[in-house]
């Protein structure tokens, strides 16, 4: 069995079957070894307790999101009352969730472990198009080392959303009073996870060059028939291009999907460049205040995060040439020449017909994308 040291987990891949060591600190918080595989430079990683661990993106220059960029599942083989299961065979994984106290409610756990499960449970059953953060599937071993399984999705293929997370009910041993626990079923793709995946997952970047072909072909079309990958042989160089093309047509499949959503809900509001008037819709464009590239998945859908522009109008605001104040007022860049503002047709005097009522996405436009002479 392959093997990863303390000092070396933080910028390893995930591969399935493989141990990662605990540290040498006699300070288990300080020797844990999912905590250190999950630590990203600059930014926070996941906590060192519990067996549901979330970790939520975050950009170093727009600050946290709301939404997890994944989540980590840790079987501690310590719970006498529930044993979570693994079946290579089959593939699925049945995981208790996160509640073990009486004296609270299901949902009320610390680390909010069922709350995620309920919340993905859902999307992947019923919101094909929402944000779907991937479960990472590890068992403890008896030297305190940590084995990753692979990714455990939230869906299996054939089974219903109430069967594949249900709701049971358990007695506490040390009270006898019975209390509500989540058992959830998971689908695991045995498929590597690259670092450079991880690190864009953390940072909001879900639609990744570096995601798995397996993860991307699930959240394109719901297939798992492909759980395990077939390692490359050596020269195999059709395969690999195959593969390659097959992740370029699961991206871009996304991509549209957001995309097209984005674009519909600014088309409903209005029917124009709100700048020009321009009214020709197929040269509208959905244009992204905050871009596509920094923002995570409820920025990237939210109507306020959006300008409708003409094609011409767009391209001057995606490229730092034009910005705009608080209250619509344009601002053009020192750096675009003026004798060609007549030919684009800008002035001055213009502005937005509809102001976004979230003043914080154009902000950032101004301090981060238009052009100054110092930038």
């Amino acid at each position: 069995m392959h093997e990863v040291t303390f000092e070396d987990a933080m910028m390893a891949d995930l591969v399935p079957g493989t141990n990662y060591l605990k540290g040498d600190d006699s300070n288990y918080t300080r020797s844990e070894p999912v905590h250190m595989i999950f630590k990203f430079p600059g930014l926070r990683g996941v906590g060192n307790m519990g067996g549901i661990r979330r970790a939520m993106q975050e950009n170093p220059i727009f600050g946290s999101s709301q939404e997890e960029a994944f989540v980590v599942l840790l079987d501690t083989r310590k719970h006498e009352n529930w044993q979570n299961v693994y079946d290579p065979m089959s593939g699925i994984l049945t995981y208790y969730g996160d509640n073990e106290s009486s004296s609270q409610h299901y949902l009320s756990t610390n680390n909010a472990g069922n709350k995620a499960l309920q919340k993905f449970f859902q999307r992947a059953y019923n919101e094909p198009e929402s944000h779907l953060a991937p479960f990472f599937y590890f068992e403890k071993q008896v030297d305190d080392s940590v084995k990753y399984v692979g990714i455990a999705i939230p869906y299996v293929p054939g089974t219903s959303e109430v069967d594949a997370l249900s709701l049971e009910r358990f007695t506490d041993p040390r009270t006898g009073i019975p209390f509500e626990n989540l058992v959830g079923h998971f689908t695991v793709l045995e498929v590597t996870a690259k670092r450079e995946w991880l690190y864009d997952l953390k940072r909001g970047i879900t639609v990744s060059e570096h995601a798995p072909n397996e993860w991307l072909r699930f959240l394109v079309d719901r297939d798992l028939s492909s759980r395990v990958e077939r390692p490359l042989v050596p020269g195999e160089r059709l395969r690999r291009r195959e593969r390659l093309l097959e992740s370029i047509g699961y991206r871009m499949t996304i991509f549209r999907r957001t995309q097209g959503r984005f674009r519909r809900g600014l088309l409903e509001s209005r029917r124009c460049c709100d700048l020009c008037g321009m009214a020709v819709e197929p040269l509208l464009v959905a244009s992204h205040i905050l871009p596509w590239s920094v923002a995570d998945e409820h920025q990237r859908q939210d109507l306020d995060n959006g300008l409708l522009l003409c094609v011409t109008h767009d391209a001057l605001f995606d490229k730092g040439f034009i910005t705009f104040e608080d209250d619509g007022r344009i601002l053009i860049s020192e750096m675009f020449p003026r004798q060609e503002w007549p030919r684009l047709s800008i002035d001055e005097t213009m502005h937005l017909s509809h102001i976004p009522r979230n003043k914080a996405y154009m902000r950032l436009h101004r301090a981060n994308i238009f052009k100054t002479s110092s930038r």
